[in-house]
């Protein structure tokens, strides 16, 4: 019985942003609980040779998010503070995953996302060639144009051919050169 006054609490309560707290009267539990996390991770598509660049989930946490390559990483590597930085790897997917710790406020979560990595664009063009009628075909040779990371041609899986219809009895004049593979 307060004797017929307002009861005042004789105390401040300091209340997380986002939490819930319960008030009760001085003679039950006071009760405080954490809220659900709400960690955003969007896929993300790239192509091979792209920058690095910053992986960015979001959340209604103050809680610290970092990330890690679940499965097989592909070439594709993680580095800076948090592990945010993301260097690409070869052509496929990569499952990452965002973690983010518990704050005074909100639980813990994880997030997975699926990096897609697409291949490059890359054109290979026959050069332009001569020789004297009666003479045999000079080599056939091929430039590229698209290559990424320090690729060479020696790093294709298939590489074409250059070829040509004049032969050294052909009639002087202009040939095509046709590339395949």
């Amino acid at each position: 019985d307060n004797g017929g006054t307002d009861w005042k609490p004789n105390c401040d309560l300091n209340i997380p942003d986002g939490a819930t707290a319960y008030y009760v009267s001085p003679w039950t539990k006071f009760k405080l609980e954490k809220q659900p996390t709400t960690l955003s991770f969007s896929d993300v598509t790239k192509t091979y040779g792209d920058e690095d660049f910053t992986l960015e989930a979001t959340s209604n946490s103050s809680g610290t998010i970092t990330y890690s390559i679940v499965g097989a990483a592909n070439g594709t590597s993680l580095s800076g503070t948090n592990n945010a930085t993301l260097t690409l790897g070869d052509t496929g997917t990569v499952t990452i995953r965002a973690t983010q710790a518990a704050s005074t406020a909100n639980v813990s979560a994880t997030k997975e996302m699926t990096l897609t990595i697409n291949k490059a664009t890359l054109t290979a063009t026959a050069d332009d060639q001569s020789r004297a009628y009666g003479a045999a075909n000079p080599t056939l040779t091929i430039t590229y144009t698209g290559l990424k990371n320090g690729d060479t041609a020696s790093d294709l899986d298939t590489k074409p051919t250059a070829s040509t219809m004049a032969t050294t009895t052909s009639d002087a004049g202009t040939y095509d050169i046709s590339l395949s593979g």
